[in-house]
């Protein structure tokens, strides 16, 4: 989520073993790395999910442009962009239920989202166009009116549209639902 003025700030919750965090800058672009900070359990962070509260809160300034990559497996996700600028989003997580609100703070947007077996409940902008591949037919695309071409769905007037959002979709999804706010 968005907040802070640090580029990134985050608060790890009932860890076995806090995660290494580690940062690198090449020119203008910042890195930030959380990995296990142990080999064991095969090099999981391994987290205690019986009270089914938010493990990990990472929030991160609005001033600069993101691209992240967040990987996991059966890693329940509820990422937050409101009020962060994101660029573009790779998520790796099967078995995997993703709960993902993009805000107006980008005009552009790309999404690749990689997740078998699991659910997706995206949140987008009313005013964004969305273009969306590798959905299906008989998914739910709640209040937002997507045309299919094929190849993708696309909302009437997606390159004109003040926010324009572009997600490719990989795996199957059991569940997948798109909402405008």
């Amino acid at each position: 989520r968005g907040g802070g003025v640090n580029l990134v700030s985050a608060r790890f919750d009932r860890l076995a073993g806090n995660p290494k965090v580690k940062n690198e800058r090449k020119g203008t672009v910042e890195s930030i790395e959380i990995k296990p900070r142990f080999r064991y359990l095969g090099g999981a962070i391994v987290i205690d999910g019986r009270h089914y509260r938010k493990d990990w809160t990472i929030t991160q300034s609005d001033k600069v442009p993101y691209r992240l990559e967040c990987r996991g497996r059966g890693a329940d996700m509820n990422l937050d962009f409101d009020e962060v600028r994101l660029e573009k989003l790779t998520i790796v997580n099967d078995e995997a239920d993703i709960d993902l609100s993009i805000g107006e703070i980008s005009s552009r947007v790309d999404l690749d989202i990689n997740c078998d077996d699991g659910q997706l409940n995206l949140r987008i902008p009313e005013k964004a166009g969305l273009k969306i591949s590798g959905a299906g037919s008989s998914r739910q695309f709640g209040n937002i009116d997507l045309k299919n071409n094929g190849d993708y769905f696309i909302s009437d007037g997606f390159d004109m549209a003040p926010i324009q959002i572009t997600a490719r979709l990989e795996g199957y999804l059991s569940r997948l639902s798109i909402n405008a706010y």
